[in-house]
């Protein structure tokens, strides 16, 4: 048993993975892991004060939120969960066995099943109420047994006709306000097997139309159901109730109203949307949205509440403007989660997902497998997971990056400097087993304000981390952890200067006029044209660092993983070792900053580069690339690719895209 206590700051505590910790967070907005062994438990989290983040993948584990917003999270049985004060989440993702209590707020609780409200019966997960506990038959026998299932304790008052001290306002998609006092009698409109056309009155409507390419319809103010069956269904509600929407087996379309309305695709390919028809700014509350089997789209549109999306299996695509604190699971496959809003929560499950956030204060999970995360503001906690992962930052204040395993890339758009913090300068300082980079370049490594990667070194300090990320911008991360020696400097003059460097780390600087500077050692250089039209030339193996400065440069890197930057005026960049199908280069990075650029590259197949060409019409060329970023920037660009697994982004302007 190991006792690990956090502090009063905001912790990132794991386990020891042996089972029977004891883990306190204290003060601040923690995160808890219990361990990752999905055998061991009889852990105790406690988060303190603050909100926290529990998490646990075995069973028998105890989890204290503690006071204020906390979320829950485990992934086996036989767990108690206890919110404690405050707006807590609980994420159940084996639900059976489990405990919860609560002590008060606006609670959810998500089980990821369609809960009954017509009792118990096989194959339904039936709602039993047992003294002033709620059960939830998890395992859809029929029975409500507090063994297997899941318990929710106070759940009802002592006199069993309100909300007890443990009410949950939110389960999956029911308001607890319905468990507690569960609706009447619906009015019930049945339809045949052939194309039927229904629709539904003001009262509670319950629209079963069987089989058929059916379409349903309400714009009632009840609480409906409204049930496609088999055939590729259209189903419509845009009344005020709250509202079940079930596609059925086909590719169905579900679009619901300005209730909290849940609504779930079924088999096959399905489109699901809540937002009354329009995108942002859009009418829907808080609803749910399950896409099931097939490859489905969800897209809500919110006033700045939460929702539930969750693709199921398949390749999903989900979509949300505007929503607050919601959560978007893509499950299964290759997943698509697009967000406008903040404090949510994105997890893409198993698969290679693309996961992309435009606002701050949101949770991005990639799970297993190589994922993409994007995050486009600031105070976003990323987490990669196992696989080769890749962290796009295009705003990357406040950020916080914690990986756990693969061949990982970040990408901040900064040039990064190993000279320590400087005003000016995108400096790096190692803080406990943190990397911080001081990404608003004021000199001061400020992890509120800056970018930090949790674990990026290991505890003794000596080397890599379990967060560890190979590649960071233009720097190899071994060369974060073991920075070079210092370097062997050879400054030009006002002239045209030839300048040729040696097998140790060269720094030379032309300074003015048109210089000539090369280098063909091993060693990592730094070639800086200053002003005049320069051409630099270094085809050694190490990484290097070359600056065109202002004027029309010629730059041409070697073998090694290189940055070259253009600088002002109309430059040529070349990264391949002066071959163009299957060069020499490995993993560039090509800026050409102001002015008309051209920037080539050529690449072993594998290989991933970037190639920025800034503002002015560009023209971009990579051969032999894999996987490998293309930005035009500004005014009318030129992208073309031989390769595959690659982005290309034109931006602004009138942009030409050949691939091969």
């Amino acid at each position: 048993m190991a006792e690990i206590l956090g502090d009063s700051t905001a912790n990132n505590l794991v386990g020891t993975g042996n089972g029977n910790d004891s883990i306190v967070g204290f003060e601040g907005d923690d995160t808890l892991w219990a361990d990752w062994n999905w055998n061991i438990g009889n852990n105790t989290l406690d988060g303190g004060t603050g909100s926290d983040y529990l998490y646990a993948s075995s069973e028998s584990n105890l989890l204290r939120g503690g006071d204020d917003n906390d979320i829950l999270e485990v992934y086996g049985w036989n767990n108690t969960l206890e919110g404690g004060l405050g707006d807590d989440t609980y994420n159940l993702y084996y639900p059976s066995a489990n405990t919860i209590q609560d002590a008060g707020g606006t609670d959810i609780l998500s089980t990821g099943l369609k809960l009954s409200l017509n009792g118990l019966a096989v194959g339904e997960a039936g709602l039993e109420k047992q003294g002033t506990s709620l059960v939830i038959d998890i395992n859809q026998d029929g029975i409500a047994d507090t063994s297997q299932d899941l318990v929710i304790l106070d759940f009802f008052n002592a006199a069993g006709t309100g909300a007890g001290a443990g009410f949950i306002e939110k389960i999956d998609y029911l308001d607890g306000n319905e468990i507690l006092t569960p609706p009447t009698s619906p009015n019930i409109i049945t339809g045949t097997a052939n194309a039927d056309n229904l629709e539904g009155t003001n009262a509670n409507d319950s629209i079963i139309a069987d089989a058929g390419d059916d379409y349903i319809s309400s714009d009632g103010s009840g609480n409906d159901t409204l049930l496609g069956g088999d055939g590729n269904d259209n189903l419509i509600d845009f009344g005020a109730g709250n509202d079940f929407l079930d596609g059925g087996i086909g590719n169905d379309t579900l679009d619901g109203g300005t209730g909290n309305n849940t609504l779930d695709g079924g088999a096959g390919d399905d489109y699901l949307s809540s937002n009354n028809g329009y995108y942002y700014y859009g009418y829907s509350t808080q609803d749910s949205l399950f896409g099931g089997d097939g490859n489905d789209t969800l897209l809500v549109g919110s006033y700045w509440l939460s929702n539930t999306l969750d693709g199921g299996a398949g390749a999903d695509s989900l979509y949300s403007s505007y929503s607050d604190s919601s959560l978007f699971r893509g499950g299964e496959d290759n997943d698509i989660l697009e967000v406008y809003g903040w404090n949510n929560t994105l997890e893409g499950g198993s698969g290679s997902d693309n996961l992309y956030n435009y606002s701050d204060s949101s949770l991005l999970r990639g799970g297993d497998d190589n994922d993409l995360l994007e995050v486009y503001a600031w105070n976003n906690t990323l987490e990669g997971g196992l696989g080769d992962d890749t962290y796009n930052l295009y705003n990357p204040s406040g950020n916080t990056i914690q990986d756990a395993g693969g061949t990982d890339i970040l990408s901040t758009g900064l040039k990064l400097s190993l000279n320590g913090l400087a005003v000016g300068e995108a400096g790096l300082e190692k803080q406990g087993t943190s990397l911080v980079i001081d990404i608003n370049q004021d000199g001061i490594a400020d992890t509120s304000q800056d970018l930090v990667i949790l674990d990026f070194f290991n505890a003794a300090g000596t080397g890599a981390g379990t967060g560890f990320i190979e590649k960071i911008d233009y720097l190899d991360g071994n060369e974060i952890l073991t920075p070079p020696t210092s370097p062997n400097i050879i400054t030009g003059t006002a002239n045209a200067d030839n300048l040729e460097g040696t097998n140790a780390n060269d720094s030379m600087i032309g300074d003015a006029g048109d210089d000539s500077i090369s280098s063909d050692g091993s060693g990592n250089d730094t070639l800086l044209g200053g002003d005049g039209n320069d051409n630099l030339i270094d085809f050694g193996a190490g990484n290097d660092f070359l600056d065109g400065g202002i004027g029309n440069d010629t730059l041409d890197g070697g073998t090694g993983n290189n940055t070259l930057d253009g600088g002002a005026g109309d430059d040529y960049l070349s990264s391949n070792n002066g071959y163009y199908y299957y060069g020499y280069s490995t993993q560039d990075s090509l800026f050409g900053g102001d002015g008309n650029d051209t920037l080539f590259i050529g690449n072993y197949w594998g290989y991933s580069s970037t190639l920025d060409g800034g503002a002015g019409a560009d023209s971009l060329y990579s051969s032999g690339s894999d996987s490998s970023l293309l930005l035009g920037g500004d005014d009318n660009d030129i992208l073309e690719v031989y390769g595959w697994n690659n982005t290309l982004e034109g931006g602004l302007g009138d942009d030409t895209y050949n691939l091969y």
